[in-house]
């Protein structure tokens, strides 16, 4: 992000003009901004103990049926500060798992673990997991 310095009048040194105000709203919007690509890290705008957050979505596949899967999430060392894990039935309507009866997760240094009770051998899903290093 470019950072501009407006000055007082009758400073000319940042005037307020056109491409000083396009910089401005671009620096807005990238700072809103929140596009989370799969598998990809993003910083966001939020700080925890001083420490930036970040977001990667990972894809967690097809789920299993009443058995573990593990998908490494290729973060290192996270600290995790939350996660979400949303997955679709395949019927096009789509939950938060965390709400989800009979479905068990955790995440590891390494990887995100879960275990459904049940079969979910139909549903796909993925999680978002924020995160400080």
């Amino acid at each position: 992000m470019d950072k501009i310095n407006f000055t007082n009048l009758p400073s000319t040194t940042t005037p307020v003009n056109a491409s000083n105000l396009n910089l401005l709203q671009d620096n807005v919007e990238d700072a809103i901004e929140a596009n989370i690509t799969t598998n990809s890290e993003r910083a966001t705008n939020e700080y925890v103990d001083g420490q930036r957050v970040y977001v990667k979505r990972i894809d967690l596949g097809a789920f299993p049926n009443n058995t573990n899967k593990t998908v490494t999430h290729g973060i290192t060392n996270p600290k995790i500060v939350r996660a979400n894990i949303v997955a679709n039935n395949g019927s096009g309507t789509y939950q938060d798992m965390s709400f989800r009866p009979n479905f068990n997760s955790y995440i590891t240094t390494t990887a995100i673990v879960f275990n459904p009770a049940a079969d979910y051998s139909s549903w796909t899903g993925y999680a978002d997991l924020y995160y400080t290093k």
